[in-house]
C-alpha cells in the first residue's frame, strides 16, 4: 500500500476547530464548569458576539458625543466673539445645531442677556423661562434664570409676576437675601412700604446667634432704616 502523501491535505471536521469545551479541557478547569460550557457553547458563543457588538457601538457614541461637545463649544465661543446681527446668528446656530448640550443652553443665556442689556425685557424674560424649563430644579443654574426672569419682569414693570419669582428665590438656598430685596424693592416702588417692611423684618428675625453680623443682614437692616426715615 502506497504511503502518505506529505502533500495529501488531511481532512479536518470544522467542529474539532472550534471544540471549546476541548480546550478548556487543556486549562485543567473543574469538570462541572467544562460541561456546562459543552452544554451551552453556542449560546455563550451568541452572548460573547453580542458584547462585543455593544462594546464597539459604546465606544463609537461615546467618540461621537465628544466630537459633538467639543464642536459644539469651539461654535459658542467664536459666536461670542463676533459682534452685532452676526453674534445673535451665530449664537443661534449654536442652540440649532447642537440642542442638549451646555454650549446651546449658554448660547441662549447669552442671547437673553443681550435682551436685557437693549431693554427687550420682554425677550429676555421669555428667554430665560424657556431655558429654565429644560433645567432640573436642583441646578443651582435653575436659580440664576430665575433671578434672570425676575429682573426682566421687573424691568418690563410686570410687578406681580416679577414678585412670584422672587418668592421662588427667597426659598432657595443661597439667593434668599436677593429675593427678599426683590419683593421689598418691588413694594417700595409701588408705594407699599408697610408691606416692604414686613418682608424685611420677616427675614431680620431668621438671623440668629453668630449670624447677627451676616452682610445680608446689615444690609436690609440698612435698608429698613432708610424707609422708616421717609415714613
Amino acid at each position: 500500500m502506497a504511503g502518505e502523501s506529505p502533500f495529501e491535505k488531511k481532512f479536518v471536521d470544522q467542529s474539532d476547530k472550534a471544540d471549546l469545551p476541548g480546550v478548556l479541557d487543556q486549562l485543567t478547569l473543574p469538570p462541572a464548569f467544562i460541561e456546562f460550557v459543552r452544554l451551552h457553547q453556542q449560546k455563550i458563543k451568541i452572548i460573547v458576539i453580542a458584547v462585543a457588538i455593544a462594546t464597539i457601538a459604546w465606544a463609537l457614541y461615546d467618540s461621537y458625543i465628544t466630537n459633538r461637545l467639543e464642536k459644539s463649544v469651539s461654535a459658542f465661543y467664536n459666536g461670542l466673539k463676533v459682534t452685532g446681527d452676526d453674534r445673535k446668528q451665530e449664537l443661534e446656530k449654536v442652540i440649532s445645531e447642537y440642542k442638549g448640550t451646555p454650549a446651546s443652553t449658554w448660547a441662549g443665556i447669552e442671547l437673553a442677556h443681550t435682551d436685557m442689556k437693549d431693554s427687550r425685557f420682554s425677550e429676555a424674560a421669555a428667554k430665560y423661562r424657556s431655558i429654565r424649563e429644560d433645567v432640573d430644579k436642583s441646578n443651582p443654574l435653575y436659580s440664576l434664570l430665575t433671578y434672570g426672569t425676575a429682573i426682566a419682569l421687573e424691568g418690563e414693570k410686570k410687578y406681580a409676576e416679577a414678585i412670584s419669582e422672587y418668592k421662588k428665590l427667597k426659598s432657595a438656598v443661597g439667593f434668599d437675601s436677593i429675593g427678599v430685596l426683590g419683593i421689598g424693592r418691588i413694594y417700595e416702588i409701588e408705594g407699599k412700604k408697610e408691606e416692604a417692611l414686613k418682608v424685611y423684618e420677616q427675614y431680620i428675625s431668621t438671623f440668629e446667634g453668630a449670624q447677627q453680623n451676616n452682610p445680608d443682614k446689615i444690609v436690609i437692616e440698612e435698608t429698613i432704616a432708610r424707609i422708616r426715615a421717609t415714613m
